[in-house]
């Protein structure tokens, strides 16, 4: 769940995953950078980078300290990645439905 605290969002705002002592922490680090290339370039072609960008690479797991891992890193940006097509990207699908016809 990216939606941690104010507190906890403050501090991973300014130290990043080195401070994380939760799944969340590190699901909120995900969620705000696809949020934030999102609100630049609000197009298909960022969802499809941002979803290519988890499956290529996890970038903050060498910073997570112990008991976080891999796994958890994995799972939470796949997780954070959830939660923002659900708020962002199927608005926008459904938008391009209204405006280019359905799939039928």
């Amino acid at each position: 769940m990216p939606f941690v605290t104010q507190e906890r969002r403050d501090l991973l705002d300014q130290f990043g995953p080195k401070v994380c002592e939760s799944v969340g922490d590190i699901c909120y680090l995900y969620y705000k950078e696809m949020v934030t290339k999102w609100k630049n370039n609000p197009r298909w072609t960022t969802i499809h980078d941002i979803k290519r960008d988890i499956i290529v690479s996890v970038d903050m797991v060498d910073d997570l300290q112990d008991p976080l891992t891999f796994d958890d890193a994995i799972t939470a940006a796949e997780l954070a990645f959830d939660v923002f097509f659900i708020k962002y990207g199927m608005p926008y699908e459904l938008q391009k439905i209204k405006e280019n016809g359905d799939i039928t």
